[in-house]
């Protein structure tokens, strides 16, 4: 399988991600040095056999990077789930990062964002 680096941007709340398709584990960490990164997350074994994850990583300038790794892409239920899986979890830390709380008279921003992000991703894959 080809593998494919996606980056994108959002821009009502100006907020990005890179999303990291069919890398292997190994490729997934080295992208993460190769990046030059200041720090790489706490990435273990347990994540190795893992059919996604996502997680952030904090780039020289001190900024934080969202990041989803998809290990393998098939375009079927299982990865479109997981897809959706690894994007709530995107969403969630975009608004923390943002210090935007998830309230019940709120849920349209946490809605908006995950559905940009769905969208987008599902184009480019």
């Amino acid at each position: 399988m080809k593998k494919r680096h996606l980056k994108i941007f959002e821009p009502v709340y100006r907020s990005c991600a890179d999303i990291l398709v069919d890398y292997t584990f190994d490729e997934m960490k080295k992208w993460i040095e190769e990046s030059q990164h200041e720090s790489e997350p706490k990435l273990d074994d347990f994540h190795r056999f893992s059919e996604g994850v996502a997680f952030q990583i904090k780039g020289k300038t001190g900024r934080l990077h969202q990041v989803i790794w998809l290990a393998r892409w098939k375009h079927d239920t299982d990865a479109i789930g997981n897809l959706i899986h690894e994007l709530t979890h995107l969403t969630f830390r975009i608004l923390e990062v943002k210090q935007i709380p998830i309230r019940g008279d709120n849920d349209e921003i946490f809605c908006y964002l995950l559905e940009y992000y769905v969208k987008e991703v599902l184009k480019k894959i």
